[in-house]
């Protein structure tokens, strides 16, 4: 703010990030100085979340990083499929190995806290 002065406020960004410290501030001192005020601990967290926001001004101005998160976003989908084709596989698994391994005596090493 010191270095580019009232043309700080220009940008939006700048703004919304202007807001979220003062507001983090502002909630913090209140809970600090006010004991009865004891939940806006949470309020300053919920504030503080909002800064994450700050990246999306960096993938809108890198192309490169613009080209990858919509590659992402797209991809969703597929990766949903590929990850309920996973579970549809461990769950078999699992089943097999159940009525393979189920019925065998702990002896030895095998007890019941070191089974299958």
């Amino acid at each position: 703010m010191i270095a580019l002065g009232k043309s700080y406020f220009y940008d939006g960004w700048n703004c919304f990030d202007f807001v979220i410290v003062v507001g983090t501030i502002i909630f913090t001192i209140l809970g600090e100085a006010v004991p009865s005020l004891s939940g806006v601990g949470t309020q300053t967290t919920i504030l503080r979340t909002f800064r994450m926001l700050r990246v999306l001004r960096l993938v809108n101005r890198a192309k490169q990083l613009r080209i990858i998160f919509t590659t992402f976003v797209v991809t969703i989908p597929s990766l949903a499929n590929v990850g309920g084709l996973m579970f549809i596989l461990m769950f078999l698994f699992a089943i097999l190995g159940i009525n393979f391994f189920g019925l065998v005596k702990p002896l030895g090493a095998i007890n019941d806290h070191a089974n299958f």
